[in-house]
């Protein structure tokens, strides 16, 4: 299927005027953040090593999942997606004008943490790179979740517990080595284990499992897009 760069940037522009009115996205992008810094000014050095990986990580993960399927949910529910046939503007594209913008607003809300992670110039190019990367594959979960559910009310119980456990597996690893047998084959195991440790280098696995991890999330998202509806 053809997609039309001009109608992606109409998408692109729009949702970005309606982020603005939409309480929950904004709430979703500054509460870790927020987070973070409260913890940084009142906890010890100690304690706020343990806690930031946990809140970069969730918000890394959890942020793209549940704004792209409950952007999705809620343009279901509306039915702005049938009125935009009537201007040409198909469904893929509206699904990837909306993903350049969720994956936009989740990376730039990510340069909110280099002041308190204090990285090197290397290490600080490497987070941002990574967390481009696992926010892209998160937003394609998001996508998968918002062209299975039929309205905003339905994405909760699919997204949350979808983005929970893929946010709070790093955390459950760290105290549990069964977890990290599993978390070890996961995208957000990588942005936890460069957050968590500034002398952290990428390897050979790591990028592995990051291609194994983009791959079938873009399978999957390509069979759920033909098996339903999205308008």
């Amino acid at each position: 299927m053809n997609i039309s760069l001009i109608n992606v940037r109409a998408i692109f522009i729009k949702e970005c005027k309606d982020a603005i009115k939409n309480k929950s996205i904004i709430f979703m992008l500054v509460m870790f953040p927020v987070f973070t810094y409260l913890f940084y000014e009142i906890v010890d050095k100690e304690t706020i090593a343990y806690v930031l990986p946990n809140f970069i990580t969730m918000h890394l993960i959890m942020s793209p999942i549940l704004c792209m399927a409950s952007i999705l949910g809620e343009e279901k529910e509306k039915g702005t997606l049938r009125v935009l046939l009537y201007a040409n503007v198909t469904s893929l594209e509206y699904v990837v004008g909306i993903g350049i913008f969720v994956l936009g607003i989740i990376w730039s809300s990510s340069l909110l943490y280099i002041p308190v992670l204090r990285f090197d110039i290397n290490q600080l190019l490497l987070f941002l790179g990574v967390s481009f990367w696992v926010s892209l594959c998160s937003m394609i979960i998001g996508a998968v979740i918002g062209t299975i559910v039929k309205n905003q009310i339905s994405v909760g119980p699919y997204a949350a517990p979808v983005a929970i456990a893929l946010g709070m597996m790093p955390m459950l690893a760290m105290i549990n080595g069964s977890v990290m047998k599993v978390s070890r084959f996961f995208y957000s195991q990588i942005v936890f284990n460069i957050v968590s440790n500034p002398d952290y280098h990428l390897t050979k696995v790591d990028i592995i499992v990051s291609l194994i991890n983009l791959s079938s999330m873009l399978v999957i998202f390509a069979i759920s897009y033909r098996k339903n509806d999205v308008l």
